[in-house]
């Protein structure tokens, strides 16, 4: 994770090759179908806060409350899976409101 300081000291490649990386990271926790496809390319997309947060909270919300070693669960998103790329989503949602605190105070 960048902090404020190294995110104040790229450029604007760098802020968009830093937000990708952090979108393939949450990608790969999900186990989705990549960055430039749905739903993580809309999530890259966003131009608002309440629009990332309303893409992430749809991303992150799980198909259902079947718990861990449910056999019965055929789910590709239960809450348990969802829970563990938690970390993920924060990162990515902290790393967002990072880049476009600096990108709004340039303006």
């Amino acid at each position: 994770m960048a902090t404020q300081r190294q995110i104040n000291r790229m450029d604007k490649h760098d802020r968009r090759d830093a937000l990708k990386s952090a979108a393939m990271d949450l990608d790969l926790a999900l186990n989705l179908f990549g960055v430039d496809e749905e739903p993580i390319a809309a999530l890259l997309a966003a131009e608002t806060e309440p629009e990332m947060i309303d893409r992430l909270d749809d991303i992150m919300t799980p198909e259902c409350h079947c718990e861990k070693g449910d056999s019965e669960c055929s789910h590709a998103f239960p809450r348990w899976f969802m829970r563990q790329s938690k970390p993920q989503a924060r990162a990515f949602e902290r790393l967002w409101r990072q880049i476009h605190l600096l990108a709004s105070e340039q303006k």
